[in-house]
């Protein structure tokens, strides 16, 4: 799958918190730096459950994202 991320032709967020496993968080960033049109962002303060930890944060994340598209 890492291999095919390149065909992904849709600007992308890839979101991650910056308590999250070491190895996740590694994830992330390989699938950020794979898709042509992404950026991946670190949320400060948080572990692995973006949604449940920040909600406000990744909200803000999203719509700015999006806002940016």
């Amino acid at each position: 799958v890492v291999d095919r991320l390149g065909e992904i032709a849709v600007p992308t967020v890839v979101v991650s918190g910056d308590g999250d496993v070491p190895d996740f968080v590694a994830m992330a960033a390989l699938v950020s730096e794979r898709i042509p049109a992404s950026v991946l962002e670190i949320v400060p303060g948080c572990g692995h459950l973006v949604p449940l930890q920040k909600p406000r944060e990744l909200t803000d994340l999203v719509l700015g994202f999006l806002a940016a598209s």
